[in-house]
């Protein structure tokens, strides 16, 4: 009789492998940080659709403010020239919440597919979410370059601390995200192997104890 053991149960992994900060479980700790998401990014999508539509039913569809004026003639006029002079910059400013509000609502899709991948332990979703995280990063620190070489006094330097540590905190959080997703698509493949393996043979890649099926009397009372 032949008894296979996965490599992993009798041996020890490093704790950053194992655990999430060091101190909880990896599955409740990908789950702790993706509802985390979810409900950040759901109130910052929230903000930013109600600051959307405010902006645009006060300026008449992005268009202009509202001044009064009155029926002076000449006010009026200065009135005209001065929405004017302010469309196109609300018209700018309609256009960057928008995009800001598609990015966010996006981000969320993947957050979401990721916590639907969590539940039910699909490795595909939380690799993308990986894959989208990577280029946020990548993102921030082009970003945060360019305003640490564009900024003066000591005010990039107080700003670099904060941007180093906010980058590597997620680039921490991405790599567990990562390391989870594996170890879900490992326990996946492992298990198609042991149901394609028979008994009766030595899985490969694993430790097998072999174990005599009929043992004779006289050698266990001896």
């Amino acid at each position: 009789m032949t008894v296979c053991l996965r490599y992993e149960t009798i041996s020890r992994k490093m704790p950053i492998l194992t655990k999430c900060c060091f101190c909880f479980p990896l599955h409740t700790g990908c789950f702790v940080l993706g509802y985390i998401n979810v409900a950040f990014n759901s109130i910052h999508s929230i903000f930013l659709l109600a600051l959307t539509v405010i902006l645009g039913v006060s300026t008449h569809g992005f268009d202009h403010f509202d001044y009064g004026g009155g029926d002076d003639p000449v006010l009026s006029e200065k009135l005209d020239d001065v929405k004017d002079l302010e469309r196109p910059a609300i018209q700018r400013l309609a256009l960057f919440l928008c995009l800001m509000l598609l990015a966010n609502l996006s981000w969320l899709t993947v957050n979401v597919a990721c916590l639907y991948g969590l539940h039910k332990k699909r490795p595909g979703p939380i690799l993308v979410y990986v894959v989208f995280a990577s280029l946020r990063i990548l993102a921030s620190i082009a970003g945060s370059l360019y305003f640490i070489i564009t900024s003066d006094g000591l005010q990039p330097v107080h700003n670099a601390a904060m941007y180093v540590v906010d980058i590597v905190l997620s680039s921490y959080f991405i790599f567990i995200y990562f390391i989870y997703a594996s170890q879900i698509e490992y326990e996946r493949k492992q298990n198609i192997m042991n149901e394609q393996t028979p008994n009766n043979k030595v899985c490969e890649g694993e430790i097998a104890f072999v174990y005599k099926s009929n043992i004779e009397k006289d050698v266990l009372v001896s």
